[in-house]
């Protein structure tokens, strides 16, 4: 989830269906060992893989891939992002659409 962009804790919660408090631990933990970096947005908080553990994390993903609770994960990642895209092509569109005010 993480090699496409970055993603919020909120972002993660979603798609783990973890709490957040886990998600948050989740991320520490990885943080700590060096394997993403995070930066902070007003009141989020964004991770992304640090370059150096991308090939490393690639290797496991190929050992999880068959696993049914991964691929679910995967699933709920393609439409939270889907729908992130729409959202952001609504709000674009509504910028440009003139009002009617009757």
């Amino acid at each position: 989830m993480l090699f496409r962009e970055e993603l919020s804790i909120s972002d993660l919660e979603l798609i783990l269906d973890f709490t957040q408090t886990k998600t948050a631990r989740l991320m520490g933990l990885l943080k700590t060992a060096g394997l993403v970096q995070s930066r902070r947005q007003d009141y989020w908080v964004f991770y992304k893989l640090k370059e150096e553990s991308v090939e490393l994390l690639q290797d496991l993903l190929g050992l999880m891939e068959k696993d049914p609770i991964f691929q679910k994960d995967i699933r709920s990642c393609e439409v939270m992002e889907s729908n992130r895209e729409l959202m952001i092509n609504k709000l674009a569109l509504r910028q440009y659409k003139p009002r009617n005010y009757d």
